[in-house]
């Protein structure tokens, strides 16, 4: 089996333009030649490994029960908490910078589930 060799994950972090959204920001996510749209950062109940209430979750579609399921599993949990980790600190390095205030991205020839992000 060949192995897809990581030299770099690179991360965009979109906010949505609904600042009451569910969802604090979604993330494209670059692992070499592979690009995964909508790693979802929302809020939760409990603490994470970081100490705040921020969870990135997987991109995941509706079942027609209503239930959501993820369209992608990295079974590698050493890749899983890396890439985790970057989304998590681009979220955070990008909130931060804009003091607070979302950043709302423009759209670059992306898909329609990027279009409510605008």
């Amino acid at each position: 089996m060949k192995k897809i060799i990581i030299e770099k994950i690179k991360v965009n972090v979109l906010f949505p333009a609904n600042p009451e959204s569910s969802v604090l920001a979604v993330a494209h996510v670059t692992l070499g030649p592979i690009k995964i749209k909508g790693f979802t950062v929302k809020q939760g109940q409990y603490l994470n490994k970081h100490g705040d209430n921020i969870w990135i979750a997987p991109p995941c579609n509706r079942a027609r029960n209503g239930k959501f399921f993820p369209t992608i599993y990295i079974e590698d949990e050493d890749l899983w908490n890396e890439i985790e980790n970057e989304i998590y600190e681009e979220y955070k390095r990008r909130k931060e910078k804009a003091d607070g205030i979302p950043i709302i991205e423009e759209s670059r020839r992306e898909t329609d589930t990027d279009s409510k992000f605008l």
